[in-house]
């Protein structure tokens, strides 16, 4: 991953302090979705299913 980069806006410029905005928790993020995958419903079809398990398990 990349460094944060310092804010640019004059309102946000405090010395060693960034903001979410200025460096997002992409790893947090792809979690939750991860998460929200998982735990979510699977379909009606079979087809469905077993793809979102081939999916689950092989993350």
């Amino acid at each position: 991953m990349s460094e944060c980069n310092p804010p640019t806006e004059p309102e946000a410029a405090q010395p060693g302090q960034t903001r979410l905005r200025d460096c997002p928790a992409w790893t947090y993020l792809l979690q939750e979705f991860y998460g929200i995958y998982a735990r979510g419903s699977a379909g009606g079809s079979k087809a469905i299913r077993s793809h979102r398990k081939r999916v689950v398990q092989g993350i």
